[in-house]
């Protein structure tokens, strides 16, 4: 038998990335029989070994691991939370992951966590690069995607209340922009007015024109479409999610351009060779502790980063066709190929893994 790992969540809202990451798997098997839950994967039952490529975030619950017997895995591109390891490394864990070593690490500070447990590991990068196997198009049109921009973080409600007030006070100088801008978007940004869709709407988008205004010209930002990973997790079934993950990658395919800080709308547009600005959260105030989250992926990226409230650009190549010190529509940008050898060798070893298993 063949899975597919996902992560269905509990909560009214899902983060579709990680059913990118399991649209990732599906491109390598020719006939899928069954979902596997990730938080609960050491409860499934089958007589017959289950086939399943673990990559993906760990995780909620790491109680539940490792998975039931049933499971025959092939580890690549994990990423393991550094705020459950210490429960997730636990001796049966360590001992079932020794197993199935070297262990493929998403980043490179998931690789760290795993060899100072003993653990051999090696960074593979993520699953998602390969999306250009099913995905990658010829068919571009002249979209320019932003998708959940970073503008603040909210982790306490002391922070709430600032980023409401910083907010406000943007929303009054750049109401009428903000006003335009909110209307291009349907969904809640940032849950920062839980009242009010359309003032959470104003207030988000009053705070992005305030500092993205500074790098891209009002055409850019008026012209392009903006889209979330944060989709209904309400009633949405497990493949009506993969569908929604399809979609997206395919949108992503046709663009001409993605400014994303979703690590999984950045990975996937190197996959699919969709030119792709990254603006991690690393260096914004009051973000979460990242502990190697992003080492060795944003040196894939032309990146733009947080630096004392203010992005700086990092890439010559953007900064070498600015015009009057802003981004235009006009621009072309180009993806560095270091992803290249990570894609390939994944392509490589998952491919032997599912030949396998076929056979």
């Amino acid at each position: 038998m063949n899975g597919l790992l996902k992560c269905s969540g509990t909560s009214d809202t899902k983060n579709i990335g990680d059913y990118i990451q399991t649209v990732a798997q599906e491109q390598f098997w020719d006939k899928v029989d069954c979902y596997v839950e990730r938080e609960e994967m050491n409860s499934i039952r089958s007589d017959e070994k289950i086939n399943v490529i673990m990559n993906g975030w760990y995780m909620w619950q790491p109680q539940n691991f490792p998975p039931a017997e049933c499971i025959n895995p092939l580890f690549v591109s994990i990423h393991i939370n550094p705020k459950a390891a210490y429960d997730f490394f636990s001796e049966r864990t360590i001992a079932y992951l020794k197993e199935y070593e070297p262990i493929g690490a998403r980043d490179k500070g998931t690789q760290k966590l795993l060899e100072q447990h003993g653990i051999k590991s090696y960074y593979s990068s993520c699953l998602t690069l390969t999306l250009g196997i099913k995905y990658t198009t010829n068919e571009k049109n002249n979209k320019i995607v932003f998708v959940d921009p970073y503008v603040f973080r909210k982790e306490s409600p002391k922070l709430i209340v600032k980023s409401l007030i910083k907010a406000s006070f943007h929303l009054l100088k750049h109401s009428f922009k903000a006003h335009r801008l909110a209307n291009k978007i349907s969904y809640n940004p940032t849950r920062i007015s839980n009242y009010c869709k359309w003032l959470d709407r104003h207030l988000y988008m009053a705070s992005f024109y305030d500092v993205y205004s500074k790098l891209f010209d009002d055409e850019l930002l008026f012209n392009a479409d903006y889209i979330s990973h944060t989709v209904n997790n309400v009633g949405v079934t497990d493949d009506e999610k993969m569908q929604q993950a399809r979609d997206l990658i395919k949108l992503y395919a046709g663009a001409r351009l993605v400014v994303t800080s979703r690590i999984h709308a950045a990975l996937p547009c190197l996959g699919v060779e969709t030119p792709v600005i990254f603006i991690p959260s690393s260096g914004l105030d009051a973000t979460r502790e990242n502990a190697g989250r992003f080492d060795g992926i944003e040196d894939m990226f032309n990146v733009i980063r947080w630096n004392d409230g203010k992005l700086t650009i990092e890439s010559s190549q953007i900064v070498a066709q600015m015009e009057n010190g802003k981004i235009r529509s006009a621009i072309e940008v180009t993806n560095p190929d270091k992803y290249i050898i990570y894609r390939d060798k994944l392509t490589q070893q998952v491919t032997s893994f599912t030949n396998m298993a076929h056979d």
